[in-house]
């Protein structure tokens, strides 16, 4: 647990979105501008294909609905130039007789260097060691390019503890198995009924 208290804040969630608000992206002609306080920390030119995305709206959005089924404990917000993440991470669960707690991670740029990203997965609470996993409901995956909001309007937040169950019963099946590294993939999706 001492990686991620030096690595994460403890639960605060007005502090969270004050910070959160204080980013603003727009788009002037063709480059997109990030401001971070009202100071521009990034600027990229742009194709006409590029949508704004407001990451501000949505993370606080996704924070609240993930808040109504899970406890959180601890925060990590980023704001590095033109990419912007947040990460939660929620109640402690053993895999594999090792500790992990669940995660919930929101990734976003301004920069085009990583599309906007949602997923979540078991952080380590000794190292930086992460397993993400995707879920139907809460994975996105989407260029910011038209139809980036739309495509991030249908993402669900409505998880529940299930959710995780079925894939730390299928991580942890592996244990002490010799499993070939081509057909962990395979293996998982078997076990865990996960696609």
């Amino acid at each position: 647990m001492n990686w991620i208290k030096s690595n994460f804040r403890v639960w605060d969630r007005e502090k969270l979105f004050s910070n959160i608000d204080k980013i603003t992206i727009e788009k002037v002609s063709n480059t997109v501008v990030t401001k971070w306080c009202g100071r521009v920390i990034s600027t990229s030119k742009v194709s006409d294909k590029y949508e704004i995305f407001d990451i501000a709206s949505f993370m606080r959005e996704k924070i609240l609905e993930i808040e109504q089924n899970f406890t959180i404990n601890f925060y990590s917000l980023k704001i590095r130039g033109g990419v912007q993440s947040v990460t939660l991470l929620s109640d402690e669960v053993i895999v594999g007789g090792l500790r992990y707690c669940k995660s919930f991670n929101i990734l976003s740029s301004s920069d085009k260097s990583r599309a906007l990203q949602l997923n979540i997965g078991l952080q380590s609470t000794n190292t930086n060691h992460q397993i993400v996993f995707s879920d139907k409901n809460f994975s996105l995956y989407k260029k910011h390019l038209r139809g980036v909001t739309t495509a991030a309007g249908m993402v669900s937040a409505n998880l529940v503890s299930e959710t995780f169950a079925e894939q730390i019963e299928a991580i942890n099946s592996l244990v002490g198995e010799q499993v070939m590294i081509s057909n962990v993939h395979q293996i998982l999706c078997q076990k865990g009924n996960l696609s």
